[in-house]
This record gives structure tokens, C-alpha cells and sequence, in this order.
């Protein structure tokens, strides 16, 4: 369960970081 959880912050992480980038990227083009 520890495993899937630190997997799962992992996971969560990229997808914040993706989202950043995207927003950073919509803001930098207007």
C-alpha cells in the first residue's frame, strides 16, 4: 500500500507539472 501511494503522489506530481507547463504555455502565447 506504502508502494501505491508514493505511485500515486508520483503520478499526481507529472500531472500538476503537465498542467503547469500548459497553463504557462497558454499565458506565454497571450
Amino acid at each position: 500500500h506504502f508502494f501505491l501511494i508514493i505511485l500515486n503522489r508520483y503520478e499526481h506530481s507529472i500531472i500538476c507539472i503537465i498542467i503547469y507547463e500548459k497553463n504557462f504555455m497558454w499565458s506565454f502565447s497571450y
